[in-house]
């Protein structure tokens, strides 16, 4: 009939190639975050981690929410691992963290589970489907399932922290000099510090807390409720918190 065949097509921002894999998409999704990565460099140099996943959130995640119906649907257990690595990776690029960062933590600071995201929008576009298919409207309040489908909401830890928690989290990926002479590899996290240096330090989620509590007691103390809290007694508090720590990380480095 003269209709042109190809081998990949763009459909509602979604690559589509002719077996419907996740190749295409992550090749372009990895393409488009590395150039805005590096036209935002400049900016992302001296920002909070909190401004920097906010970046990550508006220039980067929604080319991973267009390949969510192709990743529901992928079968090969290495291509999801393959999109959920690459997820992270974008996330520690964007926030300067360093790669050996432990994966539960890079979770926790995306506050963002792709994998239970999928589930969820999928179960949404089949009900609307299906109610559809009846000549009726799909309302989220009247399914008894709803909630059972809805993913866990995270806090979000990133909130009011400053680039100095970028060094004491990289600071944990480090070896150990100490035990380093021991013929022992092991890196300074929370931990190993405490088991085997008696040493305390506070952990990102701890941190992150008390940064929370903060703000709030700052808040009830306001007279006006219209007069905002200064950003920069916040991001003085949180410096003080985390500079405490990081020094004990340096006195083992030393």
């Amino acid at each position: 009939m003269g209709y042109p065949v190809v081998s990949q097509y763009k459909y509602l921002g979604t690559w589509l190639n002719e077996k419907l894999t996740l190749g295409t998409q992550i090749a372009h999704i990895a393409k488009k975050s590395n150039f805005i990565r590096s036209r935002l460099s400049p900016s992302l140099y001296s920002a909070s981690l909190d401004f920097r996943r906010n970046m990550w959130q508006i220039f980067v995640l929604p080319s991973y929410e267009f390949i969510i119906p192709l990743y529901y649907y992928e079968t090969a257990k290495t291509s999801r691992q393959k999109l959920e690595v690459m997820l992270r990776n974008s996330f520690k690029s964007y926030t300067g963290i360093k790669r050996a960062t432990s994966t539960s933590l890079i979770n926790d600071l995306m506050a963002y589970n792709i994998k239970e995201r999928s589930e969820y929008l999928s179960y949404i576009s089949e009900q609307k489907w299906l109610h559809r298919k009846r000549n009726e409207f799909y309302y989220r309040h009247e399914d008894e399932n709803f909630e059972s489908h809805r993913p866990q909401q995270l806090p979000n830890l990133c909130k009011n922290l400053p680039k100095s928690i970028i060094k004491y989290i990289n600071l944990q990926t480090a070896l150990c000099p100490q035990c380093k002479g021991n013929n022992i590899t092991a890196r300074l996290s929370k931990e190993h510090v405490a088991q085997n240096h008696d040493t305390e330090i506070l952990s990102v989620h701890s941190i992150a807390r008390q940064v929370r509590k903060f703000v709030k007691a700052k808040a009830k103390k306001r007279k006006n409720r219209r007069e905002k809290i200064s950003r920069a007694a916040i991001q003085e508090y949180a410096d003080s918190l985390i500079q405490t720590n990081i020094d004990k990380l340096k006195r083992l480095l030393n």
